[in-house]
């Protein structure tokens, strides 16, 4: 969705003891969950770096200078208008937070104005679904790149997970024996059960026996080949999904792990899996989120007795 990550650097932030102050807030009098403040901190820290371009002091920045932020997001960096909405719904509170706080100019906060998003105004951004199983061949080698990453794609596509729930998958996850797939969703607190494809399967033990140091005391299943071992992150899977994607499919807008995410939604909608099913598939709590991803007419939807993920490939 947001196309700064590929940008994530280890540098030092500006302003980075309102950020950390921000953060305590979050955890301690907001009470959100982790993955919510890590998505948060790291749009705020792409937001800080580029006004710190124009103000070095905080408390000289102008609403001027967030509307030029919010303006080359949309120009420059090809975000979507609801992408720039959603950036810009995570910057006003921060702002708001730093005028109680006396560390900016009163009334930022709501001068901060994204660009109003119509309803199924956009497209999925998606490869079609003939991208996507190229995508998948053409790391069907020997390589222990390609035997990682396809296994990382699988999951991607196939099942329509989140990088962050990718990164997360531990090996306890995984039930061999019952050929089960136990999913920890970002926005779930129990824990979601999946039938383990055969094909997936295969796909993840190969990497695990042939290309995961057995050395790891790590139990996340993919994590960086060199040592010392650490997890692999959100960035890294962006990476590999964005390498691989853009030589097949350079007419979308968007590279990262959300597109395969948008491209199994549309393959399961026009394949006429109903649309409670492919909610429940995608982690989704409201149903209406599902249909932003499908792009698809809700009175035209095909109801069916049964759903199968062996179809999905």
């Amino acid at each position: 969705m947001f196309n700064c990550i590929k940008k994530q650097t280890k540098k030092s932030i500006p302003f980075e003891k309102y950020l950390n102050q921000y953060s305590s807030y979050m955890r301690e009098e907001q009470g959100l969950c982790e993955n919510t403040i890590k998505i948060k901190i790291f749009l705020i820290k792409n937001f800080l770096l580029n006004i710190y371009k124009k103000r070095k002091v905080f408390k000289n920045i102008k609403p001027v200078d967030i509307d030029d932020v919010l303006t080359k997001k949309y120009t420059d960096d090809r975000y979507s208008r609801r992408s720039v909405q959603a950036y810009a719904s995570v910057i006003r509170p921060f702002m708001r937070y730093s005028e109680n706080k006396k560390w900016c100019k009163q009334n930022l906060a709501d001068s901060i104005k994204a660009p109003r998003v119509y309803r199924d105004a956009t497209l999925p951004y998606s490869p079609d679904w003939d991208d996507v199983k190229k995508l998948l061949r053409n790391c069907k080698t020997n390589k222990p790149t390609d035997i990682r990453d396809r296994a990382i794609l699988m999951l991607l596509s196939i099942y329509g997970i989140r990088s962050s729930e990718v990164t997360n998958l531990r090996l306890d996850d995984i039930d061999w024996k019952n050929e089960r797939l136990y999913l920890k969703r970002a926005k779930k607190s129990k824990p979601q059960i999946f039938p383990l494809l055969k094909n997936v399967g295969d796909a993840i033990l190969r990497y695990i026996k042939e290309v995961r140091p057995n050395n790891c005391s790590l139990r996340e299943i993919f994590i960086c080949r060199q040592s010392p071992y650490r997890i692999l992150k959100a960035a890294a899977i962006y990476r590999i999904v964005s390498t691989r994607l853009k030589p097949l499919s350079s007419n979308i807008k968007h590279f990262g792990p959300h597109a395969l995410r948008h491209a199994c939604a549309t393959h399961l909608i026009n394949t006429g899996v109903s649309l409670k099913e492919i909610s429940d598939h995608l982690g989704h709590q409201r149903l209406e989120t599902t249909r932003i991803y499908a792009k698809v007419d809700l009175l035209s939807l095909r109801k069916v007795a049964e759903f199968k993920l062996g179809d999905v490939l």
